[in-house]
């Protein structure tokens, strides 16, 4: 059974089907909102390790 849940991209509208075993789906679509999200983190990350 899924539920429907609003995508964890804050500049994203859309809300999804979440079919996920335990009910934790965050994203509308990987290759759209969580791909970018976990880029944007990746290299926030990657900045703040380069000025240390």
């Amino acid at each position: 059974m899924g539920r429907l849940k609003p995508c964890a991209n804050p500049s994203c509208q859309w809300v999804f089907w979440d079919t996920s075993r335990p009910g934790t789906g965050r994203w509308c679509s990987m290759r759209l909102c969580g791909g970018q999200h976990k880029s944007r983190q990746f290299r926030a990350r990657r900045v703040a390790a380069s000025r240390e």
